[in-house]
C-alpha cells in the first residue's frame, strides 16, 4: 500500500503530457514552465513507485504503467469534475420547497405568471403558492416570502421593494350619465362607490395623493368587495 495518494494536479499533468505529445507542449496548455512539468511527472513516478514516460528524440511515450495511470487519470479527473460540478451548483442552483403568500388579485394577475417563468428557469424548485385575504404572519402561516401591497412592514423582516402599486380615481361613463361628476374630494362621500378591501386595508378609506400630498377620504357604496379583480370590473360595467 502507498504511503502517500497521487495528487489530482500530477494527474492533471500526465494526461496533458499524453494529449499534447510533449513536456513543452503541456507546460504551454496548464500556463507552467517545463521544469514544472518535469518535476510533478518525478513526484507521480515517485508517488507509484514506477516509470510513466519514456522520453526520446521521437517524442514521449507512455510505459505500460504509464497507460494504465492513464487510463485512472482520465476517470478519477472526470470524477472530481463531477464533484467540483455538483457541489458548486448545489450553492447556486435554487432547490427544494419555498412557500409564496400574496393576496388574491395581485397574486393571480402578476405572482402567478413570476412563479411559472420561475419554474421554467429553476424546475428544481417545488413552490407551494397560498392566496389570502388578509395579514400574515409568516411564522405562524408557515409562510416563507409573502408580497404586500402597503407600507406597514415588521422591523424584523427583510424586505424588498418590487414595484410601486398605483391606482387611478376613475368612473365608467354609464355611471356619469347617472350621476353628476364630483368637483372635489368631499363630493365623494355623496356617490355610491366601490369600496376594496384587501387584506390590512381599511375599509371604505380611499387614500388619494397627487404627487405633492395625500389625503384619506371615506368613501361607501352598495358594492364591496375584497377582490381587486371584482372591483374593477363592476366599474368597468358603470356599477
Amino acid at each position: 500500500m502507498l504511503n502517500s495518494w497521487p495528487l489530482a494536479k500530477d494527474l492533471q499533468v500526465l494526461v496533458e503530457i499524453v494529449h499534447s505529445g510533449s513536456f513543452s507542449a503541456a507546460a504551454a496548455t496548464l500556463g507552467q514552465t517545463p521544469a514544472f512539468v518535469t518535476k510533478r511527472i518525478q513526484i507521480l513516478e515517485n508517488t507509484l513507485a514506477t516509470t510513466l514516460l519514456n522520453r526520446s528524440a521521437r517524442g514521449v511515450a507512455l510505459t505500460e504503467s504509464g497507460q494504465r495511470c492513464y487510463e485512472h487519470a482520465l476517470e478519477i479527473l472526470t470524477q472530481y469534475q463531477r464533484l467540483v460540478d455538483d457541489v458548486t451548483q448545489i450553492k447556486t442552483r435554487p432547490e427544494g420547497m419555498i412557500r409564496i403568500g400574496c393576496s388574491f388579485g395581485f397574486g393571480r394577475s402578476h405572482i402567478a405568471p413570476a412563479i411559472t417563468e420561475l419554474m421554467r428557469n429553476y424546475p428544481e424548485l417545488q413552490v407551494h403558492f397560498e392566496l389570502f385575504d388578509r395579514q400574515i404572519d409568516l411564522v405562524q402561516d408557515n409562510i416563507d416570502l409573502d408580497i404586500r401591497i402597503n407600507d406597514e412592514i415588521p422591523d424584523y423582516y427583510i424586505a424588498h421593494l418590487l414595484t410601486k402599486n398605483k391606482r387611478i380615481l376613475c368612473a365608467a361613463p354609464e355611471y356619469l350619465q347617472k350621476y353628476p361628476q364630483p368637483q372635489s374630494l368631499q363630493e365623494l362621500s355623496r356617490h355610491d362607490c366601490l369600496v376594496t378591501k384587501e387584506r390590512d386595508m381599511t375599509h371604505g378609506i380611499w387614500e388619494l395623493g397627487n404627487g405633492q400630498e395625500k389625503k384619506s377620504v371615506k368613501v361607501s357604496g352598495h358594492l364591496s368587495s375584497n377582490s381587486g379583480e371584482i372591483v374593477l370590473q363592476w366599474a368597468l360595467e358603470g356599477k
